[in-house]
């Protein structure tokens, strides 16, 4: 070993060799224990006991090295006066400690602070390193939000204390997810879009509602506040037999497992990128979706436009409004529901209301949504049905009245169209219920929003390309004025 090498990097040198004599032990150990296993059951040399042990010396060389990093830094000393933004500041304190959570644990550094004045302050060091304005490196914060936003904060700070060997408060990783909230504007404003080559020949837009559970000192009308999600993407079209997805819905049971394998199909749906708010007007959510679907879908030359969406008329009055050339489609799913609903009520024989609804659902799907009306009205008054059974059955005839526009399945299965909200309704499922409507969940509305709101850039898979646009406008933001100078 070359004496004239630093200390630090001899000592780093050393741990590094004492990991090595660590692993080529417990491999020695595992060997000569072989023989003794089935009578000690010992676990001696195992892999398991190596990695735990390696992880453990790396997370330690980590920090060692990290500590090195800022060493090797400075204090970001600048002399004793320096000028920023045309006003004079000078070092009062030559040193000052502080540290930074990184990924290895808590890392002491000793900066200078320049005073000025007014009693604003410069730290030359913060600019240098990039630092966070919060106290926790954005590699740090990157795992803190990931965690967070899958699963609680209890959880994740259990996950934390084990994996990484020293442990946070659920609330430190709570801020942590609301700190990103304030860069998701411009994450959007700067994602990139998918390679016109990338995208297929519709353009399918949608949305859906789910409700959150909100704190009681946030509460308007009620325990809970809707949130919404929207989603773009594109697809090819793919033409389908009404009496095959009607006894698919219905009468699965009917389907042979040659014809389930062939209708197996690859997910048609592409670049699939969500948009979600618990905090803004619903407005806001569509204007999002359509500012994104216009770049994408005229980037790639798509003129076909499709909405699907379920009954909500509020969101189908803002459809027309943001997506005003585009094929509206109800969702076939929530026509199915209401088919069962009628049915149930008109034959009291499980089978025969089965039979039935298939009956109904292969009219509507071939265009003949009347005469589905029709005989609803028909049979409510001959049969004289009263009470529940009737209120039901008049459901299914008002919702098929007032949503038989968006019901002209015959064209839309012609043409290859989506016909169902199977993408934004597994997404509500997803990105809202799966974390935020854990039971016993009270959610502030900023937290709300932040989760979501991360979530969504996730299952968009721009949970790399947000890191870099994050970090990029934190140090525009902290510190361009300093770097400016500088240069």
């Amino acid at each position: 070993m070359d004496k004239n090498q630093p200390i630090a990097l001899i000592k780093l040198q050393e741990e590094i060799e004492e990991l090595f004599w660590f692993v080529k032990n417990q491999a020695k150990l595992a060997h000569d224990n072989y023989s003794l296993i089935s009578q000690s059951k010992s676990h001696l040399g195992d892999l398991d006991e190596t990695e735990q042990g390696v992880h453990k010396r790396l997370m330690e060389l980590g920090q060692r090295l990290i500590s090195e990093y800022f060493k090797e830094l400075g204090s970001g000393d600048k002399g004793y006066r320096m000028t920023y933004d045309g006003r004079d500041y000078e070092r009062k304190h030559k040193e000052r400690s502080e540290s930074i959570l990184s990924v290895f644990g808590n890392i002491p550094y000793t900066q200078s602070i320049y005073f000025c004045g007014d009693g604003s302050s410069v730290r030359p060091l913060r600019a240098m390193a990039n630092l966070p304005e919060r106290q926790i490196s954005y590699f740090a914060q990157s795992f803190m939000a990931r965690l967070g936003i899958q699963d609680t904060y209890r959880e994740s700070q259990e996950f934390y204390a084990e994996y990484f060997g020293y442990s946070l408060s659920p609330r430190t990783i709570e801020k942590v997810i609301e700190d990103q909230l304030g860069s998701a504007s411009d994450y959007e404003d700067q994602r990139m879009l998918p390679r016109p080559e990338e995208e297929k020949t519709i353009g399918v837009v949608s949305f859906d509602g789910k409700g959150i559970q909100v704190v009681k000192s946030e509460r308007t009308t009620g325990k809970t506040r809707e949130s919404l999600v929207g989603c773009v993407y594109t697809a090819e079209p793919e033409k389908r037999d009404a009496e095959k997805i009607a006894k698919s819905l219905i009468l699965p049971e009917q389907i042979s497992d040659k014809e389930k394998k062939s209708n197996q199909k690859k997910n048609n749906a592409q670049n699939i990128e969500y948009y979600g708010s618990v905090t803004e007007p619903k407005k806001k959510v569509f204007s999002d979706v359509r500012d994104r679907a216009k770049a994408r879908f005229s980037a790639a030359c798509i003129a076909t436009v499709v909405c699907v969406m379920d009954g909500a008329p509020c969101l189908w009055r803002l459809a027309k409004k943001f997506f005003p050339k585009a094929v509206y489609i109800l969702d076939v799913i929530h026509v199915v529901d209401y088919i069962k609903l009628a049915t149930s009520a008109l034959e009291k024989d499980k089978k025969a209301a089965q039979v039935l609804a298939y009956t109904y659902l292969k009219t509507i799907l071939e265009g003949r949504v009347n005469s589905v009306i029709t005989s609803l009205k028909i049979r409510l008054t001959k049969n004289r049905i009263r009470g529940r059974r009737r209120t039901d059955i008049e459901k299914a005839i008002t919702y098929f009245e007032n949503h038989k526009d968006y019901m002209r399945y015959d064209e839309y299965l012609e043409a290859g169209y989506p016909i169902a909200t199977g993408v934004v309704e597994s997404a509500c499922g997803h990105l809202v219920k799966d974390r935020m409507g854990i039971a016993g969940a009270r959610w502030s509305l900023r937290g709300a929003e932040s989760v979501l709101k991360l979530r969504c850039i996730k299952a968009s898979g721009d949970w790399q390309e947000y890191k870099e646009i994050r970090k990029e406008n934190e140090r525009n933001r902290l510190y361009s004025n300093i770097l400016d100078e500088a240069a």
